[in-house]
């Protein structure tokens, strides 16, 4: 019983090691994202519109952001990206943006703002899987 417990505490470390920071405003894909994280044994911490962004950074081990472009409240993933690439203590981060292009150039302009990478609504299983193996 006790190696079992021992087991449980390092599985849980492993998957706090793991965190994601998710900034999504659509109830459907934040389920959606949060079961495949699941399945990936990483940890999700959500934001509803990224206001919450640096308390989220400073109480969590992030080490990834998947990050809406469009979000509610005025507030843009480009602008999101923009002040996380600006931060001495986050630039480091990588972002993916995860969003339905709307303009052909927004892949380019996502990379431009300091997105790590881009991927399109709707998106795979096996796409999101793999950028978020590839970055966390």
């Amino acid at each position: 019983m006790r190696h079992s417990v021992a087991l449980n505490f390092t599985h849980l470390i492993a998957i706090m090691s793991h965190t994601i920071l998710l900034i999504e405003d659509d109830q459907t894909n934040v389920e959606l994202i949060q079961h495949i994280i699941n399945r990936l044994h990483r940890h999700l911490v959500h934001s509803l519109d990224g206001n919450d962004l640096f308390d989220l950074l400073s109480q969590y081990d992030v080490g990834l952001i998947l990050l809406d472009m469009r979000l509610p409240n005025g507030r843009s993933g480009w602008d999101i990206a923009q002040v996380l690439q600006a931060s001495e203590q986050y630039s480091h981060l990588p972002i993916v943006a995860v969003s339905v292009p709307v303009t052909p150039d927004e892949e380019t302009l996502a990379l431009e703002a300091g997105c790590s990478n881009f991927i399109a609504k709707p998106f795979t299983f096996t796409h999101l899987k793999e950028c978020i193996e590839r970055y966390s």
